[in-house]
């Protein structure tokens, strides 16, 4: 499925999140674009008045796709070609005053088509426009105004360059913790939900590893909590560097973490738990201070059939390690 968010544009769906602002938008422009189109139609504009019915009509399909969830890249290309065609007929009626209708235009197509894409048109649409006012207009008009459209597009692309940082830099906070850059417990459950269903669907198991670090709370005390934070920050940078491009490590409380093997079943869920054990009791992380941690197991099954249950057993065995002496796995046996 195609949408507005997955466009590769210079810079995310604007309107993402915010599809009744755009609903709305349109049906305005639509609106008006069809008391237009009845105006050109009485005027004997009748290819122009078909543009923007054609238009108008795309678009409302265009719409309806968006808010059903079915693919629109096809649409919107259709609706920009539409447009421009719309535009071109415009100047050819009315010549080089309808040129003022190109600056949104220019603007609009920077945020909804790629960079490349929206690069090529909006330069096709300078040549055009240019060729047009420089043979139209005294030189010194027409150097105006295809100084001023080509400064509406840099200022559009520097925007939307600027926009798209923003839009990084907020994505980035809101999905991961803080402190160690691994994923937050925001993200856990939509990730335990899809194997969750790839269980149901196709059987495909995955295990869950529940990572505490024994006695933290006498490091913080001890060392001081600016020590404390550079143990979490170790033990995240060490899973990660022994797990697979498709693990995914979850930083779930102060100083618990959930590992989610995809695709992995209990047997080697088991050697995974081992490894990252001995790593962590081995790594130098304070010194003349051994830290261990305990890990608690839990693969899909029928009876966790969903990511609380699944969540809430690998707690349980990780506090099953703990209450055993620590420094050690526990799992269903």
């Amino acid at each position: 499925m195609i949408n507005l968010k997955q466009n590769k544009s210079n810079t995310p769906n604007l309107f993402a999140g915010e599809l009744t602002v755009l609903y709305i938008i349109n049906f305005i422009t639509c609106l008006f674009f069809i008391g237009f189109a009845i105006r050109n139609f009485y005027l004997g504009n009748y290819w122009f008045a078909a543009s923007l019915i054609a238009y108008v009509t795309c678009s409302a399909i265009t719409s309806y796709q968006l808010k059903s969830g079915y693919s629109i890249k096809f649409l919107i290309s259709t609706c920009i070609v539409l447009l421009l065609f719309s535009l071109s007929l415009m100047m050819v009626i009315w010549g080089i005053t309808a040129v003022y209708w190109f600056f949104p235009v220019v603007i609009g197509l920077i945020f909804i088509l790629t960079t490349t894409a929206s690069f090529i048109v909006n330069s096709l649409i300078t040549l055009g426009i240019g060729w047009l006012a420089f043979d139209t207009l005294p030189f010194i008009e027409a150097f105006r105004l295809i100084s001023s459209l080509f400064l509406t597009i840099i200022l559009g692309y520097l925007i939307a360059t600027h926009m798209a940082k923003l839009h990084r830099t907020i994505e980035k906070e809101s999905i991961s913790d803080p402190l160690t850059g691994v994923l937050n417990r925001r993200q856990l459950e939509s990730h335990l939900t899809s194997c969750s269903e790839d269980f149901g669907e196709k059987e495909i198991l995955s295990c869950i590893l529940m990572i505490d670090i024994d006695h933290f709370k006498s490091i913080n005390d001890t060392y001081g909590h600016n020590v404390g934070d550079q143990v979490i920050i170790g033990i995240a940078q060490l899973i990660q560097s022994h797990s697979r491009p498709q693990d995914k490590l979850f930083r779930v409380g102060g100083e618990e973490f959930v590992l989610l093997l995809p695709q992995t079943a209990q047997h080697d869920a088991v050697k995974v738990a081992s490894k990252l054990r001995e790593f962590i009791k081995s790594a130098n992380l304070v010194n003349d201070k051994t830290i261990t941690a305990s890990i608690g197991i839990a693969e899909t099954s029928d009876e966790l059939d969903n990511a609380q249950r699944w969540l809430k057993s690998a707690d349980d065995f990780m506090y099953q390690a703990k209450t055993a002496g620590r420094d050690r796995i526990c799992y269903p046996q």
